[in-house]
C-alpha cells in the first residue's frame, strides 16, 4: 500500500481534489437554485456555484496537464540518455572497425 502512495504524483492528487471540489460546489449551487422559484433568488447560487465550479475545475485541469507535461519531459530525458548511450556505442564500434582493413566491395558486372 505504501508503494502505491509513493508512486502517486502530488500534482495529480491535488488536481483531482480540485476537480472533485468543483463538482461539489457545482452541485451545491444547483441544489440552491432548484429550491428557489424566483429568478432573483437564484442568481447568488448561480454566480457562486457556477463560477466557483468552473474555477476549481479549471485549476484541476491545469494541474493535470502540467503533471502530464512533466511526465513527458522525464520520458524524453530518459530517451535522450539512451540515444546518447547508443551513439557512444556506435562510435566505439566504428573506431574498432576502422582499425581493421575495410572489406572489398564486389564490382557488379556491367
Amino acid at each position: 500500500m505504501q508503494e502505491f502512495f509513493s508512486k502517486l504524483d502530488r500534482r495529480q492528487v491535488l488536481a483531482w481534489a480540485f476537480i472533485v471540489a468543483g463538482v461539489v460546489v457545482g452541485l451545491i449551487g444547483w441544489i440552491g437554485v432548484s429550491g428557489r422559484d424566483i429568478e432573483a433568488l437564484q442568481l447568488p447560487y448561480l454566480a457562486s456555484g457556477a463560477v466557483g465550479a468552473l474555477v476549481l475545475t479549471a485549476i484541476g485541469a491545469a494541474l493535470l496537464i502540467s503533471s502530464d507535461v512533466r511526465a513527458d519531459r522525464e520520458r524524453a530525458g530518459r530517451l535522450e540518455a539512451e540515444v546518447l548511450e547508443l551513439q557512444d556505442l556506435v562510435r566505439r564500434l566504428s573506431d574498432q572497425i576502422e582499425g581493421r582493413p575495410a572489406p572489398r566491395r564486389r564490382r557488379r558486372a556491367s
